[in-house]
């Protein structure tokens, strides 16, 4: 996918995402600049209804979350993982119950690399229905690959 302005490049999952599920894919980037991001999206951009959770993708992966209008922050996630250009890495992101979500990208050819995070923000955030999203902004392009969609009964 080649990055557009205002994040006008992604794709989305026909089929929406409720608690249990989750996504496990493999990717690459051209530059990890953070102008890519994944993430899990419900409601309308810019009401009060507008979820995301996500990751973007810069060298040093952060959290990319919204609620309504506002951006509730960019934390680093945990982990010793610096993400490469041109060098897949993978992702596996799902949504669990009562609002919490978890986030880990990891380097499959060198064991011990790895960015996690997991954040219950709360009852807002519960019994929603989610589209996953890959997207690209301008200066950017995002492979991917090896996409799954899973199931799972509770995160640990």
């Amino acid at each position: 996918m080649q990055g557009k302005s205002f994040w006008a490049s992604s794709f989305s999952l026909k089929q929406q995402l409720a608690e249990g599920d989750g996504i496990m894919l493999s990717f690459k980037l051209q530059k990890a600049n953070a102008q890519s991001e994944f993430v899990f999206v419900t409601g309308d951009w810019q009401t009060d209804s507008f979820r995301q959770f996500g990751i973007y993708n810069g060298k040093r992966p952060q959290a990319d979350l919204f609620q309504g209008k506002n951006g509730l922050g960019g934390n680093n996630l945990h982990g010793n993982l610096t993400l490469q250009a041109d060098t897949w890495h993978n992702l596996l992101t799902a949504i669990g119950k009562n609002g919490e979500f978890v986030a880990v990208m990891w380097d499959p050819n060198s064991e011990g690399y790895h960015a996690i995070y997991n954040e219950t923000i709360g009852e807002k955030w519960s019994g929603k229905y989610w589209y996953f999203m890959p997207k690209a902004e301008e200066g950017e392009s995002l492979y991917v690959d090896d996409f799954y969609r899973i199931s799972f009964g509770e995160i640990k």
